[in-house]
This record gives C-alpha cells, sequence and structure tokens, in this order.
C-alpha cells in the first residue's frame, strides 16, 4: 500500500460529507414542517384582561354590601367565571354558589364593561361549604378559567373593610 495515495485520495470525503448536510437539511426541514402542521406552537389560552372597581356599603341593614363591575378591558363569558372567599370559613375557601344580583352576569352572557355583581345584599352568602356572611378580613376572589379547564387566572380581588 502506498502510504503518500492514502492520504491524497479524498475522494471518500466529499460523498460522506453531502450524505451528512443532505440528511441535517431533511431533519430541519421535517422539524419546522411537523411543527406547523401540529401546531406545536400554540399554547394555553390566555385569562382575558379587564380593569375592575370594587364599593362597599357598611352600614346595610343586611352586613356589609360589596359591588364589583367590570370597568373595561376585555368581554369574559360568564360561565368562565367563578366567585370565591376565603376567611369566612374555616379551612380554607368557600365557592359562592349564587351572588344576589346576577342578572348582567347570568349564564351564557358576555361579562363587560358596565356590568356589575353585587355580593352580600341578602346578609347571607351562600356557599357550596354553607352560609355565612362577609366580615371584614374576609376576601372575595373573582377567578376565571378557560373552556377545556387547562388553564385559569385570578381575576381581582377585594377584602372587605
Amino acid at each position: 500500500m502506498n502510504l503518500v495515495q492514502l492520504f491524497a485520495d479524498e475522494d471518500a470525503v466529499s460523498p460522506v460529507i453531502g450524505v451528512i448536510l443532505m440528511v441535517a437539511v431533511t431533519v430541519i426541514l421535517a422539524a419546522v414542517i411537523g411543527a406547523f402542521v401540529l401546531d406545536l406552537g400554540a399554547g394555553e389560552e390566555i385569562a382575558p384582561q379587564a380593569t375592575y372597581d370594587w364599593s362597599q356599603e357598611n352600614d346595610t341593614t343586611d352586613g356589609e354590601l360589596m359591588t364589583l363591575s367590570h370597568t373595561g378591558g376585555d368581554s369574559i363569558a360568564s360561565d368562565n367565571i367563578g366567585v370565591e372567599m376565603t376567611d369566612g370559613f374555616p379551612g380554607g375557601t368557600a365557592v359562592v354558589n349564587n351572588p344576589e344580583d346576577m342578572s348582567d352576569w347570568a349564564s351564557g352572557d358576555d361579562v363587560s364593561a358596565g356590568d356589575e355583581i353585587t355580593f352580600g345584599a341578602s346578609g347571607t352568602i351562600n356557599t357550596n361549604r354553607g352560609d355565612g356572611n362577609f366580615i371584614p378580613g374576609d376576601e372575595i376572589r373573582v377567578t376565571w378559567e378557560s373552556d377545556d379547564g387547562s388553564s385559569s387566572a385570578i381575576l381581582t380581588t377585594y377584602t372587605v373593610n
């Protein structure tokens, strides 16, 4: 075997490099096409962005009365909204079943700027953990959950004075 000819012969190098480059281009192209076809770039549903205003009446005959107004931003499907209160029940959070003034936030409607909901008008808050009253220090949370339940967010909170 001629040692000089072994080092000078480069015929096998070019085809190997060509094959490696073709495989790399094919893999990258397949990944890009797959991402578009399978929509792998899509993320979770994003929580709506809106502004809210809370008001409280302390001297009502039935106790504390809180009103939440949607003042601007995205409209929100009422079916995706939940209301919780904390601190009023030992050991955690209670889900408010039926706030008194649900006319603007009725099931199936969108909640948009100008809509409001009132808590505590009847003097008793009906929850999944029983009935109760708002007292100073209780926190009311309005939450949002996506249609498929894959994402959620707290839209606004209020602490009773």
